[in-house]
């Protein structure tokens, strides 16, 4: 099994914080043959020295600064990463996650069984982590398990609203091809959306029993997962728009699968730009559209009850 190359691949934006511990994540694996290919995308802080160091350290490591010319994002260094590697299967890996040291080569021995399947992935267990992953354990899941197909796993999904995190999976390559690459135009919830597509062309999901992927938390107040702009608010509305409509092609029906709807109320919580669901009331639906609104207007009515009743008591 151990003929088979990864590709690891790593877009990065001023991460010369965490970088490195990234890095080490992946040259402390137990399975060896692999390629990490770091794409840069205009980092101004240390990120240049880091990578250049790693590559001296290991030929493995490959490192490449995304084209002036083109979209900035790190959908788009995804691309070129991608693009650029060789593998025949793939682990996608944020700048500031880590893998423990066992989990890729848990991850091939799961496959071992399964190699002619070109439409495959292996998922593994994961958790959360802040500065440091002593004494992380995995969370155990309902969903830590093999699956007939990648859809049942969207619907468990919904049914335990619950997810996996990108560097959770390895993917097989041709698995990618037939998917298609990630969204470059999304600027949020663009790994579900990319996850939708490749687990609804999946015909076998294998999970691993060992090894685990951390998920850093909490590293900035403004990440990529935050609500903290027009663009980002219309492109979380509309990736779960896309994810409804991928899933009702799958499916032939018209309504939406548990999944969605839970992605619906995440929305209908989180979006800070309230007028864009009027929007899109032929996707929230108006019963949910006016809910959102009483909700919020019973908040405003409590906030406004509590201000007048602190005022009459300072006035007596």
């Amino acid at each position: 099994m151990s003929d088979i190359l990864i590709s690891i691949i790593i877009p990065t934006y001023n991460r010369a914080n965490v970088l490195e511990q990234t890095l080490d994540s992946v040259l402390e694996q137990t399975y060896t043959n692999w390629e990490c290919i770091i794409v840069d995308d205009g980092s101004t802080d240390t990120t240049d020295q880091i990578l250049r160091k790693y590559c001296i350290k290991d030929s493995r490591f490959q490192y490449y600064k995304r084209p002036e010319e083109s979209l900035k994002g790190g959908n788009v260094c995804r691309n070129l990463g991608f693009e650029l590697s060789k593998g025949t299967f793939i682990k996608w890996l944020d700048s500031d996650d880590l893998l423990s040291h066992d989990l890729l080569v848990s991850q091939v021995n799961t496959l071992s069984t399964n190699l002619e399947n070109k439409h495959i992935l292996v998922t593994s267990k994961w958790n959360y982590f802040t500065d440091t992953i002593e004494n992380v354990k995995p969370i155990i899941k309902q969903i830590n398990k093999n699956y007939d197909n990648g859809f049942d796993l969207l619907y468990d999904f919904g049914t335990y609203n619950t997810y996996l995190p990108p560097h959770v999976y390895l993917v097989r390559r041709e698995l990618i091809i037939k998917s298609g690459l990630w969204n470059e135009s999304l600027s949020i919830n663009q790994d579900g959306e990319f996850f939708t597509r490749v687990l609804l062309n999946t015909s076998r999901v294998v999970h691993a029993e060992n090894g685990m992927a951390y998920y850093r938390y909490g590293l900035l107040k403004d990440n990529v997962s935050s609500f903290s702009n027009s663009k980002k608010n219309r492109d979380s509305i509309l990736s779960w728009i896309l994810i409804d409509n991928y899933i009702k092609l799958y499916t032939k029906q018209k309504h939406s699968i548990k999944y969605v709807e839970n992605g619906k109320q995440y929305l209908l919580k989180n979006i800070s730009e309230k007028h864009l669901l009027k929007q899109y009331l032929f996707f929230f639906g108006k019963t949910s559209y006016k809910k959102e609104l009483y909700k919020k207007g019973v908040r405003l009515f409590n906030v406004v009850k509590t201000v007048i009743m602190n005022k009459m008591r300072e006035s007596k």
